[in-house]
């Protein structure tokens, strides 16, 4: 899973806090006294663990059939993006009898790579796994669905440098990408940034990201194309800034983007406490909401994650018909958090996994109507046809 390396480097994010915020800024004072003008995520109790057996779901799980029982758009509230990878297949799938569920579909193709040594611009790797007839077999199911891969900054060494601190070397590299885009007949990016920079520079890039950010909103929005930006959750699981963004620029990042893609799954804790749990979601929400003063609430879209974990003892991600699998287990108990509102597997007390379920991603659908917010799935190809049907 590309998001999952989140997790992988968490330590290296902790590890820039200290180069990336000053000593004040985890006070923000005066930004906490200003009124959020939007719905605030609901205050929640202090986590208690409790499960509660959930035989029901368990059967529907064990139970579930391939295919879509409606194709009817539930979820109206904001976007719903869908992304979709080549090594998830059956992703594919889903998205054409499902196009009519989401209003953005993001195939997850590419990579902005460094150009040649001193040529002062970026290549676009991935072409290989462009599908133009499966595109237009997606927008004759939707006419209205837009299509905005996923491009991820990857392979940089030599002119990492350039590109970070040269504004013409970012802009040349940015226009190139919009020129690509419009030669294929997209509707706009995801540009997975972010966080590779922030990683790869502990931090010392950030002003500079902010620029090329700012940069390439301006040659899309000249374009007419949509710019969606990545981001991690800016909390850990002690709700305290992991250092990949603070609230000042996160204000300043919103006014920049058309929308933030907020990965809240991935949850950093040491030990098993869901995917993303409902609690920490809100909290990190409520940040975003606190920096921005509520205003930029429809540009924020909520992740649901399609795959869970499983522990053999350590986090693993699987897939939902991995989870069936274990469940046919008739040790295994399938019971509901209800501090991360999530479904959970266990052996006697023992936790084997957290799962998505229907029921979960009810919850956070709920959350994102309740704030104005839209969401998008990572991704449609790890679930059961079956989770599509609540969207």
């Amino acid at each position: 899973m590309q998001f999952f390396h989140v997790v992988l480097l968490l330590f290296c994010i902790l590890s820039i806090t200290n180069a990336t915020l000053s000593p004040n800024n985890g006070q923000k004072k005066k930004e906490k006294e200003k009124p959020v003008k939007e719905k605030k995520a609901p205050e929640i109790p202090a986590v208690v663990e409790a499960f509660v057996k959930d035989d029901a779901t368990k059967q529907e799980l064990l139970n579930s059939k391939p295919g879509l029982k409606n194709d009817e758009r539930l979820f109206t509230e904001g976007i719903s993006l869908a992304y979709v990878t080549p090594w998830n297949n059956h992703g594919y799938d889903v998205a054409k009898f499902a196009a009519k569920k989401f209003t953005h579909l993001s195939p997850v193709w590419f990579q902005i790579n460094q150009g040649n040594e001193g040529d002062a611009t970026c290549t676009i790797e991935g072409q290989h796994d462009m599908d133009h007839g499966w595109i237009e077999e997606i927008r004759t199911n939707n006419s209205e669905i837009q299509i905005v891969p996923r491009f991820l900054f990857d392979k940089w060494d030599s002119e990492l440098e350039s590109f970070i601190t040269n504004e013409e070397h970012a802009f040349r590299c940015g226009q190139s990408i919009v020129e690509f885009l419009q030669r294929n007949e997209f509707n706009g990016a995801v540009i997975e940034i972010w966080l590779q920079l922030m990683v790869r520079t502990r931090g010392q890039a950030k002003p500079y990201l902010l620029e090329i950010v700012q940069s390439w909103h301006k040659l899309f929005q000249k374009a007419g194309l949509t710019f969606i930006l990545p981001l991690t959750c800016p909390l850990g699981a002690k709700l305290d800034e992991i250092g990949i963004i603070d609230q000042q620029t996160l204000a300043e990042l919103m006014e920049n983007v058309d929308y933030l893609s907020l990965m809240t799954y991935d949850y950093p804790s040491e030990t098993p406490g869901g995917v993303g749990p409902l609690h920490w979601i809100e909290q990190n929400l409520n940040y975003v909401l606190q920096a921005t003063q509520g205003g930029y609430a429809s540009k924020v879209l909520i992740g649901i994650n399609f795959y869970g974990y499983i522990y053999k003892p350590t986090a693993n991600p699987a897939l939902s018909h991995e989870f069936v699998k274990l469940l046919k287990n008739p040790q295994m108990s399938l019971e509901w958090d209800t501090n991360a509102k999530e479904h959970v597997i266990l052996e006697g007390s023992n936790i084997r996994a957290y799962l998505p379920t229907k029921r979960s991603i009810e919850e956070r659908l709920n959350l994102a109507k309740h704030l104005g917010m839209g969401i998008f799935i990572w991704e449609i190809g790890q679930g059961l046809d079956d989770f599509i049907t609540v969207l």
